[in-house]
């Protein structure tokens, strides 16, 4: 019994001690990096904090590609290259396992500065006081700091704007700075001129002014005045000095043809035809109606009157195309018709007046949107008609433009700006514009002795241009991204050579310099810009003053500081060449034409 009891004894204990003896450890650590650079940095240091779940471990560190090596946190690196790097670190515990899935963190060091670019900024000469810039960067996203003239580097971001700036130079910097942090070391930077024009007077109507300014001492007082339509149905007239109204002559609709002002009945004294839903003939001195055309045939009349003696008689006729698919010839004296030209659809173009078959007698040419039409003054006769659909015909300008002698008539219709032989109607030469054209000014803007041809054009994009082309065969001699209105042309700076005045769509008009089409001045305007300057001495003196009218409800009246030029330096100084609306280029803005 005794030895049974032993040996379950001894059993027992044997297998009790079997029970308390330590496992082996086969389970490895687990890894956890603690501190690490950023992501995108463009530090080349770099500090690492690690750490495992068990006590008592060691760690190897690898920076890849190169050895591992026992290391112990933190582990720093120094003098790193640019470029994308990865560390691996693992930890080995008292038992000797190794993390068989190493902590591993990945970072790239962006050593390379951005490059930053203005995309938008004000004019260079401006006429504003405030200025907007864009930017953009080559590493998108970044931030930006700018800069303006002396200040201090400020956070930014692009469409900047500054108010209140003074006239003359300043310039704008800024740097853009990515995400790693570096920053551009060469800032884009830009430098413009603040000029204001001076404003010798300015008036406000009841609406838009669709009308250009036709210029003429209207009341015999020594002193010229301005007429001009209005949309809100009112031709003013007003004195030159300070834009005060002599009259102000109420029609039934708005009024955006442009006046023309002669002696059409022969009195001495000046009168005014203008369109509106009729035909207005007014006395000068006050604005009486001398007479109107008020037959239900007259819808709306859109064209500007010309005025000129078609027939020889010594009395002036007066000649203006109608929506009603009418071009009509009047009578000066009493608006009575002396013949009337049928269309196939209306005529809004307005006409123009010369003798381009070398007759001796006057031609009526126009366009509408089929096609360009060349009449006999005397009875309405066809001359020669050339057929070019399209949209509307701008108005004809009429000169000598390849130097034989003999008229050529440059006229849009549509895209196509076309230069015909005024004998026959024969293409002397065509240019795509682009975009739907205006009408030319003509003028000898580069000073080679020959005529060059000025536009405003406006594409499908809503881009708008003015272009130069060489008036022997076409070819551009420039062309200026921004104004697209109806040009005038003159010396405005006294240098002896002629700038390019036109609107623009962009609420502003511009002052060009007509060798290159670099931009002289700007004056900006609350709305947009339709109508062709005036460019004459309004207040008597002895200097240029710029007058226009804009969609903003205003006339305006900029001093140019410029003294008049002699008769060449001002070759086409207004809407259609001179006050009678002929179209004709002369070299000389003053009567006879």
């Amino acid at each position: 019994m005794v030895k049974r009891l032993f040996l379950f004894f001894f059993s027992f204990v044997f297998i009790s001690s079997s029970c308390e003896k330590k496992e082996k450890d086969i389970t490895p650590p687990e890894t956890t990096i603690t501190s690490y650079p950023e992501h995108l940095t463009n530090s080349t240091f770099a500090r690492f904090e690690f750490a495992c779940n068990e006590d008592h471990c060691i760690f190897q560190c690898q920076l890849y590609p190169a050895h591992s090596e026992f290391c112990s946190s933190p582990k720093t690196y120094n003098e790193l290259s640019e470029g994308s790097h990865i560390f691996y670190v693992w930890a080995i515990d008292s038992a000797g396992n190794v993390d068989r899935t190493p902590a591993s963190w990945k970072w790239t060091i962006d050593l390379t500065p951005p490059e930053t670019t203005i995309t938008s900024q004000p004019s260079n000469p401006s006429g504003s006081l405030s200025a907007e810039f864009e930017f953009t960067c080559n590493e998108p996203p970044c931030t930006y700091e700018c800069l303006l003239d002396n200040g201090e580097w400020e956070n930014c971001t692009s469409s900047i704007e500054y108010t209140g700036l003074s006239e003359g130079f300043h310039t704008f910097n800024v740097r853009a700075i990515d995400l790693a942090g570096n920053k551009d070391k060469s800032p884009a930077s830009y430098t413009w001129k603040i000029l204001i024009m001076p404003l010798l007077w300015s008036y406000t109507t009841g609406d838009y002014v669709a009308s250009s300014p036709s210029i003429a001492d209207i009341d015999n007082d020594g002193k010229p005045e301005v007429i001009i339509g209005s949309g809100d149905s009112y031709l003013y007239a007003l004195n030159g000095e300070n834009g005060s109204v002599l009259w102000a002559y109420q029609t039934n609709g708005d009024v955006t043809s442009s006046p023309a002002i002669a002696d059409i009945d022969n009195d001495g004294k000046l009168e005014v035809v203008i369109g509106g839903n009729k035909v207005y003939a007014v006395n000068g001195e006050d604005g009486t109606l001398l007479w109107s055309i008020t037959s239900g045939q007259w819808d709306s009349v859109y064209s500007s009157p010309s005025i000129g003696d078609l027939n020889n008689d010594g009395k002036p006729e007066v000649i203006v195309g109608c929506s009603d698919n009418h071009l009509y010839v009047l009578n000066g004296e009493d608006g009575s018709q002396l013949w009337v030209y049928t269309t196939t659809i209306d005529v809004k173009g307005s006409p123009s007046l010369a003798d381009i078959d070398n007759d001796g007698k006057l031609e009526v040419v126009f366009g509408t949107r089929d096609g360009i039409y060349a009449l006999n003054g005397e009875d309405g006769s066809v001359l020669w008609e050339y057929w070019e659909g399209g949209n509307e015909g701008s108005p004809p300008s009429i000169a000598d433009i390849d130097n034989d002698g003999k008229p050529e008539i440059v006229i849009g219709v549509g895209h196509i700006l076309t230069a015909l032989n005024g004998e026959d109607g024969s293409v002397l030469w065509s240019y795509n514009m682009g975009g739907d054209t205006v009408y030319p000014a003509l003028g000898d803007i580069d000073n080679d002795g020959k005529l060059e041809i000025v536009i405003g054009v406006m594409d499908n994009n809503l881009k708008s241009y003015t272009l130069a082309l060489n008036g022997e065969d076409g070819s551009l001699l420039w062309v200026k991204e921004g104004p697209d209105g109806a040009p005038s042309i003159a010396d405005i700076d006294n240098d002896g050579k002629l700038e390019v005045v036109i609107g623009s769509f962009w609420k502003a008009l511009y002052a060009l310099n007509g060798e290159d089409g670099s931009l002289l001045w700007i004056f900006e305007t609350e709305s947009y810009v339709e109508t062709s300057p005036a460019i004459t001495d309004i207040d008597n003196d002895g200097k240029l003053e710029v007058v226009f009218g804009s969609y903003d409800k205003k006339i305006y009246t900029i001093k140019t500081n410029s003294p008049v030029p002699p008769p060449h330096l001002l070759p086409w100084p207004k809407f259609k060449h001179d006050v009678k609306n002929t179209g004709l280029y002369t070299g000389n803005p003053y009567p006879p034409w």
